[in-house]
């Protein structure tokens, strides 16, 4: 069972990348911030804020489980390089 300790909104000082989409949050972007336990393990997590009221709106709370990033991306256009 998963506990927040503390959630916010912050501005980045440093390049961080989002939870959610994998996508980089760059320096000077507001973020969702938020610190919790979960199973007696200490995490920690940023969010660009489109995606985390995107996920709010469609996981509820068991869901964050069993998900990844790969959920989130957003789709490849024309102009993506192919890896």
């Amino acid at each position: 069972m998963s506990t927040v300790l503390t959630s916010s909104t912050r501005v980045a000082h440093k390049p961080h990348h989002c939870y959610y989409c994998g996508e980089s949050i760059a320096i000077g972007d507001k973020h969702e911030y938020r610190t919790g336990v979960n199973y007696g393990d200490f995490w920690t997590m940023r969010a660009h804020p489109e995606c985390d009221a995107w996920a709010n709106e469609h996981w509820d709370s068991g869901d964050y489980e069993c998900h990844s990033q790969v959920d989130m991306r957003r789709p490849m256009t024309a102009f993506d390089p192919v890896i």
